[in-house]
This record gives structure tokens, C-alpha cells and sequence, in this order.
């Protein structure tokens, strides 16, 4: 007669099909398995002797996808500005409230590439906490200004943790390229793109989390907001950024940074020029002419 071979019961319980018992879907990596049968109940199960450490559980958490960034931890734009892909931090700061951050520079119309390829956004942590953009949105809307209505271009869900320092600056780029100086990315958006002639305004927001898109928002939902007067990023001011003015930077809040005169154009000297004739500070201190 052959014998029969037993196996200790934890050896039978190291995979998913061997690990349901009457009616509980137990769950790797966030999968329910559902396997359409009840183990025998009958009898307990002798589980013998605990295994041996098998290491770290497995992190469930699903990774964005990228094309090749060299900067660690920056999605790369692949369409899925809007689907909620979870990042791959999981979250690692608080949600920002109106008037945590601050924008303190934008590069609206660059100069040796397409406008999709290297415009950005340099956000500054005001609130003396670590923060997290996840969740957020960044919007963009046209206005002639006065009674004019604001018209929408687009706007892009961050789907990742990115989280900021306190007193730290974050730069969100229009693309993993490397337009940038070598300056970290701190996240890829999409979506839109700065009206850079006539006499449209630019309306950039940072929203937060919970905002319901109904517009014009309740303030709660806005974390801040910056109007750039028409023609900002227009010849001869192409490729060069725009910054808040250094002087407001040490104390800046989302009320004087909605002032035009608050802000400056970087100087077009070669000593600013972080990328061809393109002129500013990306992930650095603001200057001015």
C-alpha cells in the first residue's frame, strides 16, 4: 500500500488556494480570492509549529507607471492624469488647506521646445507641516478680465503621493523631459497648457482634495491662486520665468502672492539661464532682474 504524505499545515497555507477556510477570503496584495469551494470545518486544524519569518509583507500598493524619468518617484504623464492611480508612497504628509502652499514661479512659454515639453509650476510649503498633494488639482482657466467669464481650459488630478516639507519648494513640470536644469521633479502634470499672447489672463489654481469642481469654488476648497496679466509670457518675455519677487518669498502668503506687482520676471543673463534661453530658478531661491 502506498503511504500516504503529510504536509504540516502551514506549508499548505502559503499560497492564497490554500488559505481559505469556511467563509473567509483571506487577501494578498489587496486581491479577494474567491475560490468557490469551503475547506472541511469539521475538524480544527492542527497548525503545528509556526513558520519560520517568510520577510516583510508583500506592499499592495500599485506603482505608477513612467517612461523613463530619471528623477526617483516622478510619474511620467501617460494618461492617466485622471483615472486615480494611487502612488506609490501611499500618502506620507497631511492634506493642504487653503493657503498652505504658495505658487512662487512659473515658466508659462518657454523658448527650444513645445510649451508641453517645459512649462512648470514651483509651489512653496508655508504651512510649517509636511503635506501631501495627493488628491489635488491643479486647474487653468482664461479671463478677459472684469466682468468677462472665466472660460475653462483643463485641469489634472495629482494621482500621486507627493508629499512636501515644510519650508520646501516642489516642482510640478509638464513633462519628464529634461528641460529643467536638473532640478528634481516632484510630480508630471498634464492637462493644460498658459495662454502666452492676447488679452486673456491666466487663472492657476491649487485645489484640494475634497473640492466638488462646482466653480467658483467655496474658498475652502482653494489652496491658492495666481492671475497673470495678459501677455506675461509673450514676447519679448519668453523663456523667462515668472517669479514672485524674492523680497515677499521669506514671509509669503496666498494674498500678496495675487498681486502682479509682487512678482518679476527672471533676468535673461546666462547666469539664469537653466536650460538654453530659458531663463529662472526651478527648485531654487527666486531672482529678479
Amino acid at each position: 500500500m502506498r503511504s500516504a504524505i503529510l504536509l504540516p499545515a502551514f506549508l499548505l497555507c502559503l499560497t492564497p488556494l490554500a488559505c481559505r477556510e469556511g467563509e473567509r477570503t483571506f487577501r494578498d496584495s489587496g486581491v479577494d480570492f474567491d475560490l468557490g469551494f469551503e475547506a472541511d470545518a469539521e475538524e480544527p486544524i492542527d497548525l503545528g509549529t509556526p513558520p519560520a519569518d517568510l520577510g516583510t509583507p508583500f506592499d499592495s500598493t500599485v506603482i505608477n507607471p513612467t517612461d523613463g524619468a530619471t528623477d526617483a518617484g516622478v510619474p511620467a504623464d501617460g494618461g492617466l492624469a485622471d483615472q486615480g492611480v494611487v502612488g506609490l508612497d501611499g500618502g506620507t504628509g497631511l492634506e493642504p488647506g487653503p493657503g498652505d502652499l504658495v505658487f512662487v514661479e512659473i515658466q508659462g512659454n518657454p523658448q527650444g521646445t513645445a510649451d508641453t515639453d517645459a512649462e512648470y509650476l514651483e509651489l512653496l510649503n508655508v504651512s510649517g507641516r509636511m503635506l501631501d498633494l495627493e488628491g489635488c488639482r491643479l486647474t487653468h482657466r482664461l479671463w478677459a478680465g472684469g466682468t468677462a467669464p472665466v472660460d475653462s481650459v483643463g485641469n489634472h488630478r495629482i494621482n500621486s503621493s507627493v508629499p512636501v516639507a515644510p519650508g520646501a519648494r516642489v516642482l510640478l513640470a509638464r513633462s519628464a523631459g529634461g528641460y529643467f536644469g536638473g532640478a528634481t521633479r516632484g510630480y508630471v502634470y498634464g492637462g493644460f497648457e498658459f495662454s502666452n499672447g492676447g488679452s486673456d489672463q491666466n487663472r492657476i489654481r491649487l485645489m484640494t482634495p475634497g473640492w466638488d469642481g462646482v466653480e467658483p469654488p467655496d474658498p475652502s476648497a482653494v489652496v491658492d491662486e495666481v492671475i497673470s496679466p495678459a501677455a506675461t509670457f509673450d514676447n519679448p518675455l519668453r523663456g523667462r520665468a515668472w517669479q514672485l519677487d524674492p523680497i515677499q518669498v521669506p514671509n509669503p502668503n496666498a494674498s500678496n502672492n495675487d498681486l502682479p506687482t509682487a512678482w518679476c520676471h527672471a533676468a535673461d543673463n546666462a547666469g539664469l539661464a537653466y536650460w538654453q534661453n530659458n531663463w529662472g530658478t526651478p527648485g531654487q531661491p527666486n531672482t529678479c532682474n
